[in-house]
């Protein structure tokens, strides 16, 4: 949204430059010139931040994909490991081998669903500042194009008061 009104305000100012030129206003025509630069760069720089912002969102999004296809792996081979324990213990009749396994199969399986708790909490945390930073950045931007935004509704309505002496 404010590359558009960067590359709107750009066009505008070498409308308004052409005119100048064409008037023989060339002190007018250079002021435009430095505010065409000023537009330009601007309108990099904002589009440098949207693609920053736009990749570290993917980057993030790759890391929760590939999060939660860790929590499903994990969690389909404790099923599976369950499900052979269970097997196990049913075949076996009370022998203390199936206590101890079954103990050492929970300290793991508690160990590794702490871990990935653990993972996902980060992933969420990252998300989350992610977030906050888009936020602040878009504000940023807001911000930074609200004068042009004024002088730009500003000109509309000088344009429109312009255009309306011309009908008449």
């Amino acid at each position: 949204k404010t590359e558009r009104f960067a590359a709107q305000q750009i066009s505008y100012a070498e409308a308004q430059q052409t005119q100048a030129a064409e008037d023989e206003d060339f002190e007018a025509a250079d002021r435009l010139a430095s505010d065409i630069e000023r537009h330009t760069l601007e309108k990099n720089k904002q589009t440098a931040i949207v693609k920053s912002i736009a990749e570290s969102i993917s980057q993030i999004e790759k890391q929760r994909d590939a999060a939660c296809k860790a929590v499903v792996a994990c969690f389909s081979d404790v099923n599976s490991k369950l499900k052979e324990l269970q097997a196990d213990v049913d075949d076996r009749e009370k022998q203390d081998g199936v206590l101890n396994q079954f103990a050492n199969t929970s300290k793991r399986l508690s160990s590794e669903t702490e871990r990935l708790s653990n993972d996902l909490k980060h992933i969420e945390r990252d998300e989350s500042v992610l977030a906050d930073e888009q936020k602040e950045l878009e504000s940023q931007i807001t911000e930074q194009t609200k004068e042009f935004e004024e002088k730009r509704v500003e000109a509309s309505e000088k344009l429109e008061v312009v255009n309306q002496e011309i009908e008449e």
